[in-house]
């Protein structure tokens, strides 16, 4: 099948790619069956933020289905058999157990990569699926690359491969999607105004139309604490929506954040460069919010979020938990897990190779361009065209002097 992987990479080059997406390279019969796919026999899909690949990865091989793949004990068969066997990629149907349980089970089983396909019963578009954010405990080791995809998309290669047809499918990585580019942070739920933030906030604020950032305060359950605890750390004394760093406080604050985000993004920024929030100013957050221009309506609009909505986002920052421990700072760029510091300057860096070039804001951020290097083509032609002149005449100038040799040898 090595003309339709040649296929799917200059098509990859010739168009924007999604986020993440796997292409059915066999049977033809189940390529068919996708073919209404942009791009044809391709279907995109959300990726885990435990196991982000790198940019441009690609993962080869044959679907294996396990069911739903949390069984770790089962013998599998490793990225290539005793008879030079293809790579497994495992796919398995989505709940029973977390995303990072199944990856977990799936390495230790030998699969290259999983693919997760939507609950049975889910009714949710291909296209919001591929918009989940897919989350997974922390700690876990040895995970490798995690796919999710639709359950209308995925019933095709479900069937195939219990039907115990040869699947074979490649999942790409790409780099690109359209704007606004998506910056993901997670932050301990003690620091809704943290260093990052609000050095990043100039920047960001100025490219607003650009970048959307998606904030993530660590929110954990307690399993086992005392009413004096849950009263301390947890959202109105709730076990499953405790801060792990920070009290209960530092929760509604977290929620105040959101509601403010939601409604006035812009605003936002100048909240969290004010470091005036919760108990840590005399007049508290309502008057901070009034100092950001808000009406009294407005500012009475958020805290009525707070009240009304708090559990709700503390229960999506709950889900959303990535990797890294509960006191640390992670951040993720369209998709890819940032690896390196974690400093404004060099996540601005990061974000603004990912953007067109003209933007000002990011001017102070990339190098400055240089001169292209080497000669341009017309004197390089020059210089061509005079080397082979003089190389001529050298050549002529040394048959002279040997005819002269052998005159003065006879003489």
């Amino acid at each position: 099948m090595l003309h339709v992987r040649i296929f799917w990479a200059l098509w990859a080059a010739a168009v924007e790619k999604p986020l993440s997406q796997l292409c059915v390279l066999s049977p033809e019969s189940l390529r068919e069956a996708l073919a209404d796919r942009d791009p044809p026999g391709c279907i995109e899909g959300a990726t885990a933020t435990f196991a982000a690949p790198a940019p441009e990865q690609r993962i080869w091989g044959v679907l294996h289905w396990t069911r739903h793949g949390c069984e770790a004990n089962a013998t599998g068969v490793g990225p290539v058999g005793p008879d030079g066997a293809p790579p497994r990629l495992h796919l398995a149907r989505r709940g029973r157990c977390s995303f990072a349980a199944k990856s977990a089970a799936a390495a230790r089983r030998g699969a290259v990569g999983l693919v997760v396909a939507d609950f049975e019963a889910s009714e949710e578009m291909d296209t919001k699926v591929a918009e989940t954010l897919v989350a997974g405990t922390q700690g876990q080791l040895s995970l490798i690359p995690t796919l999710l995809i639709g359950q209308r998309a995925a019933w095709p290669l479900v069937n195939a491969t219990t039907a115990g047809d040869v699947v074979e499918v490649e999942v790409v990585w790409g780099r690109g999607r359209p704007l606004p580019l998506v910056l993901d942070v997670w932050l301990p739920a003690n620091s809704w105004s943290s260093s990052l933030l609000r050095e990043l906030a100039p920047a960001l604020r100025d490219l607003d139309e650009a970048v959307r950032i998606q904030p993530h305060w660590r929110v954990v359950p307690f399993e086992e604490a005392t009413s004096t605890a849950l009263a301390r750390h947890c959202a109105r004394a709730l076990p499953q929506l405790c801060a792990a760093a920070g009290d209960a406080a530092d929760l509604e604050e977290v929620v105040r954040h959101h509601c403010l985000l939601r409604g006035h993004p812009k605003l936002w920024w100048h909240y969290v460069e004010s470091g005036c929030h919760g108990t840590t100013c005399g007049s508290g957050s309502r008057f901070a919010l009034s100092q950001l221009g808000l009406s009294a309506v407005q500012v009475a609009q958020i805290e009525s979020c707070v009240a009304s909505e708090g559990l709700s986002f503390l229960e999506d920052d709950r889900e959303a938990i990535s990797w890294g421990s509960s006191d640390s700072t992670m951040v993720r760029v369209n998709g890819w897990r940032y690896s390196g510091p974690v400093e404004a300057e060099p996540v601005l860096r990061t974000i603004c190779q990912q953007l067109p070039p003209a933007m000002p804001a990011c001017k102070r951020f990339l190098p400055e361009e240089l001169p292209p290097e080497g000669l341009p083509v017309w004197k390089l032609l020059g210089l061509c065209l005079l080397a082979a002149l003089l190389g001529r005449s050298a050549r002529q100038l040394l048959l002279a002097l040997l005819r002269r040799c052998k005159t003065q040898k006879r003489a």
